[in-house]
């Protein structure tokens, strides 16, 4: 009897996910990975694969992993195998630097070695094109060596019979046969060279003859390659002992590397076909929005499913037309909670919310074993009776076509007596039947629920909650061009009771069909309004936004012009001064501009900033903007060399904020040291176009102007 994994075909399935593994080694895991049927372990897979999904694209590469674990058990590895194993070392030298500088998944890196001493054995022995090196042994070495010598060796000696055979060779050329090295001599002319022949031409024109000093060497060299080859399975040999030293950690970090391809295959089949990691909730219900056949989506476009079941009811019959997708809502069910039971993400919808799940059983199509001599109904029993032995509260149930294969009365009553069993002992159970009573039985238990496979003119394939299904037996028997006569004949035995029933359930599910199209359209409305209140609400913030930075620039170019303002009255005051104007006419320059600013701050508290051609906004001049004129000139005398060039420096940035364009250094004159220190420093200050000194009269060589 199949198992419930089997009637849902999981393996199909996991086949299919295997697909989506970078690694040979973890393609080959896929069923091992994913079949550990345990809810609070798919848990905590799951929030491993949220952490991978952030880290992903920076994650090392990790398709090249080989599966060593085929042959670790072996007493030697060839060099092609101990390559293999050199490869695994170093990505997991990569995984495991990577994970230590993210700080991420510490009980995996934990798992991972690097093993960069048993690198560098190998490495000392294998190349980076998977051969043995020569100096690998000072043994293979020499022989090596020797080997090149005779093949020289060889090589002269074919040279010099060439020259000295001239007159009787067919050709001057030194060539292979049977693998030896030999030269085309003409037949007539063999005895007078020395040598054995090899091989004849075709023509027997010709003889291949291998020169008798060649035959030694090439003897000679045939056994130094024996003897390169026994040191090479020597070296490997040592080599392999060596690493066999460290099998665990040659297991444990391939075993958690494929535990990340793992998760790099959830994320490719999430963002493949939108699959989606459940909530979880400790009350016990499932909810599943949007959800779709996980096997079915790999070749074709599906019907998504809403079911909620485990609050209001714990027991759902779904009846309908044959083909009308009874079974693949079933298997569709079975397979997304498999998936999550296994830490594998959901074709489904957010919203999907996964309550205290412990098992799932499923009865699932024909289960007639000819082996055993069952019939389909012996089967079907026989599966339901091993369900009962264990089903509890908390497994789900799918049991397809209830009752089925043996006479309608008695399967209905005995098809409902399996479900209120389940029921009363708190399973989940979704099940299937074409059984008019078993209907009506369900509709009478408050416990339980009918649910319809919808029907417009064909099967729509979507499950609706709440009414029976119609098995529409002649109608579709009609649309297989089954004789009119014949099916115009069946609806004479069909009973007036039940033909009123079938009307009754047929307009009822059109009202429900269309009650399906206005919520339908209702959620486009709303998903609409949605939207639009999104864009209003993104939009007035943007306007706000704006308003605050035309605001906060309006306030600053008022600053700036206020500013400028007062360094022009003061560079005029200065200007005055130069000019020997008496004090009366710069106080009343100075009193004209205090009256400005007064009258200004008292009877303008706002004024109105002109931002661009069209904006105009309203700031506040406050005491801030009315500060006290800014400082023209800055007295240094009696300062260190390198405290006075700070001060300047930072006066000069005063300046600079206040918009001056002219400022006085007072330095004095003495030695002149300072004066020198300072124009130094202002010859290499980009903020300063030029310096000169002051007039003689006012103050000479012993102050600086600076214009910036």
């Amino acid at each position: 009897m199949r198992t419930t994994y089997e009637s849902l075909e999981y393996n199909k399935l996991l086949v299919n996910i295997s697909s989506f593994f970078s690694s040979q080694a973890g393609s080959e895991r896929a069923s091992e990975l994913f079949s550990f049927d345990n809810l609070e372990k798919a848990k905590s897979e799951f929030e491993k694969l949220k952490i991978f999904l952030k880290i992903e694209n920076e994650f090392p590469d990790i398709s090249r992993l080989y599966p060593v674990d085929r042959f670790i058990n072996e007493d030697f590895f060839s060099v092609e195998k101990i390559s293999l194993i050199l490869r695994n070392i170093s990505i997991s030298k990569d995984v495991k630097e990577f994970l230590s500088n993210k700080k991420i998944f510490e009980e995996e890196n934990r798992n991972i070695f690097p093993l960069e001493e048993l690198e560098n054995k190998i490495k000392k022995v294998i190349d980076d094109e998977g051969n043995v090196k020569e100096d690998a042994s000072s043994e293979l070495k020499r022989l090596i060596s020797e080997k090149r010598k005779t093949e020289d060796k060889i090589k002269n000696s074919l040279i010099n019979f060439v020259n000295l055979n001239r007159e009787f060779l067919q050709e001057e050329v030194i060539t292979e046969r049977k693998g030896r090295k030999v030269v085309p001599v003409k037949k007539e002319n063999v005895r007078n060279t020395r040598g054995i022949v090899v091989d004849i031409s075709r023509t027997g024109e010709t003889a291949f003859v291998e020169p008798e000093e060649v035959v030694y060497y090439d003897n000679l060299l045939t056994e130094i390659e024996i003897e390169i080859s026994n040191e090479i399975t020597r070296i490997l040999k040592e080599l392999t002992d060596e690493i066999k030293k460290f099998k665990f950690e040659i297991i444990s970090s391939l075993k958690t590397l494929i535990f990340f391809d793992s998760l790099r295959a959830k994320s490719r089949f999430i963002k493949r076909f939108e699959c989606i990691i459940p909530e979880f909730t400790d009350e016990e219900y499932i909810k599943l929005i949007g959800i779709r056949h996980p096997i079915m989506i790999f070749n074709k476009d599906v019907v998504p499913q809403d079911i909620e079941i485990g609050k209001d009811y714990k027991t759902l019959v779904v009846s309908g037309p044959n083909a009308g997708g009874k079974t693949v809502l079933l298997k569709t069910i079975g397979l997304s909670i498999l998936c999550v039971l296994n830490g594998i993400p959901v074709p489904a919808n957010e919203g999907t919310i996964i309550g205290r799940i412990e098992r799932i059983f499923a009865v699932i199509e024909d289960e007639q074993s000819i082996d055993e001599n069952l019939s389909t109904f012996s089967s079907h029993i026989l599966r339901i009776k091993n369900i009962l032995k264990d089903a509890k509260e908390n497994d789900i149930v799918l049991i397809d076509e209830i009752g089925g294969g043996t006479d309608p009365v008695e399967g209905t009553a005995l098809g409902y007596s399996i479900l209120e069993e389940l029921t009363k002992r708190g399973c989940i159970t979704i099940a299937t039947t074409h059984f008019p009573n078993l209907k009506y039985l369900v509709y009478n238990n408050k416990k339980m629920i009918n649910g319809a496979m919808g029907y417009d003119k064909k099967p729509t394939y979507k499950l609706i909650i709440g009414i029976p299904g119609f098995s529409r037996a002649l109608e579709i028997a009609e649309e297989l061009n089954l004789p009119k006569e014949i099916i115009e004949n069946a609806k004479k035995y069909i009973k007036t009771d039940e033909v009123e029933i079938s009307s009754f359930i047929n307009r009822l599910q059109e009202k429900m069909r269309l009650i399906e199209k206005e919520k339908e359209e209702i959620e486009k409305i709303k998903s609409y309004i949605e939207e639009n209140k999104r864009l209003i609400e993104e939009r007035v913030k943007n306007l706000k936004n704006e308003e605050e930075e035309m605001r906060k620039r309006a306030r600053e170019e008022a600053l700036n012009i206020i500013k400028g303002a007062r360094s022009l009255v003061e560079m005029t005051i200065k200007e005055i001064k130069e000019k020997n104007a008496d004090k009366e006419s710069v106080k009343k320059y100075k009193r004209s501009f205090d009256e400005i600013l007064s009258e200004l701050n008292r009877n303008e508290e706002k004024k109105e900033i002109k931002i661009g051609d069209n904006s105009k906004v309203k700031i506040s001049i406050d005491d801030e903007v009315l500060e006290k004129p800014a400082k023209i000139e800055i007295d240094v005398r009696g300062l260190l060399k390198d405290d006075a060039i700070d001060r300047v420096d930072k006066f000069i940035d005063e300046a600079f904020y206040k918009n001056l364009s002219r400022i006085r250094i007072i330095h004095g004159k003495g030695s002149g040291i300072l004066r020198q220190a300072i124009r130094e420093f202002l010859s290499r200050d980009k903020r300063v176009k030029g310096y000169f000194s002051e007039k003689p009269e006012l103050g000479g060589d012993g102050v600086t102007i600076v214009d910036l």
